[in-house]
């Protein structure tokens, strides 16, 4: 009888760090020649399309190679010659070098945040009660005869930790009080995609991981440079972390007897420090 290996189905773990197949031998003369002959590659997928390429030793993903890690065979009952054969590839030695020194893993979250507004993007309409002429506040929301009491607004919140192993040899009390320092600071040029003062550097945390390494969580917060429109003062530009305050001035709406505030001026200052990222956290 013709020996056929036929593959049954897939299993994939996130980021391709393992797979696990299930195949059936038929032709085979026992246990050990049904992994020899799984070993030796060759048979159909669970369509039927031929997959003569395969070799059992490795298997190719995208963006590398796994390794067989581990086979279990089985006879079918009520069968001489057909065997389950479950087989498990990983990443194995590929991924223990990828955590060593220098090695680093992003991690991030966007989360919703509200924050108090109290100008609008643009005033959609002003309305009145017969024979009234409503005034034009010019995008400030809230206006109760003495401020802008505003309102609450989502927006999305960028936050994100770089973990990096650093060896033995560069953590000190330098190091350590250095990078303290820097907590509270912007990137002072264009990091890792972003726009100079669009991160900052909000803390970060370690513990030993060997006896040759350390395992370093360094902790941001992203914010967007933005072009600004406040009432009819446009155009102003904010680099991500710089902050916006308007001072607003009377206006008399004669048609609507109605005195009323509009922004007078609009003023961008700058409140976090700046530095050099690359130097502190790598490219």
């Amino acid at each position: 009888m013709a020996v056929i290996i036929h593959e049954l189905r897939r299993r994939k773990r996130t980021f391709a760090k393992e797979e696990t197949r299930e195949y059936i031998i038929s032709g085979a003369t026992g246990v050990s020649n049904a992994e020899a002959i799984f070993m030796e590659g060759g048979g159909v997928d669970r369509l039927g399309v031929d997959i003569a390429g395969f070799s059992g030793s490795t298997i190719s993903i995208t963006g590398g190679n796994l390794a067989l890690s581990s086979i279990n065979t089985s006879q079918i009952e009520g069968s001489d010659d057909c065997f389950n054969v479950t087989a498990k590839w990983d990443r194995g030695g590929q991924e223990q070098e990828e955590e060593q020194v220098g090695g680093e893993v992003v991690s991030f979250d966007v989360s919703p945040q509200t924050v108090k507004i109290t100008q609008s993007l643009d005033n959609v309409s002003n309305r009145a009660a017969p024979g009234i002429v409503a005034p034009d506040f010019e995008g400030g929301i809230g206006w109760n005869g003495k401020t802008f009491t505003g309102c609450d607004k989502i927006i999305p919140s960028l936050s994100f930790t770089l973990t990096k192993i650093v060896g033995e040899g560069s953590i000190n009390n330098a190091y350590v009080t250095g990078l303290a320092a820097a907590a509270g600071h912007c990137n002072n040029a264009l990091w890792r995609g972003f726009a100079k003062h669009e991160v900052l550097f909000v803390g970060m945390s370690g513990s030993r991981r060997d006896a040759d390494a350390y395992t370093i969580a360094f902790k941001f917060l992203a914010q967007n440079s933005a072009s600004v429109n406040v009432g009819k003062i446009n155009g102003i530009p904010k680099k991500g972390w710089e902050q916006l305050w308007v001072t607003y001035e009377d206006t008399d709406h004669k048609a609507a007897k109605f005195i009323a505030k509009a922004p007078y001026s609009a003023h961008v200052e700058r409140i976090y420090d700046e530095v050099n990222f690359t130097t502190l956290f790598g490219g």
